[in-house]
């Protein structure tokens, strides 16, 4: 983000010191319980294997085989 005059979303997992540091620097800081997430499928060898972001509360992943 390079405008100080906007909001700075930041999800958990960033140290105190970054937000301060942030803070320090003008940014306006605001939590964020997730900037994004990701499901992913990898098909090797005929098996199917299915991944959810575990950031993202309730996801879930599912592999399906046609």
């Amino acid at each position: 983000q390079g405008w100080r005059d906007e909001e700075l979303f930041l999800e958990k997992g960033f140290s105190p010191d970054t937000w301060a540091l942030l803070m320090r620097r003008g940014h306006i800081v605001k939590p964020q319980l997730t900037m994004g997430s990701s499901q992913s499928i990898a098909v090797e060898d005929g098996v199917i294997q299915g991944a959810a972001d575990p950031r993202r509360p309730n996801a879930q992943a599912l592999g399906v085989q046609r």
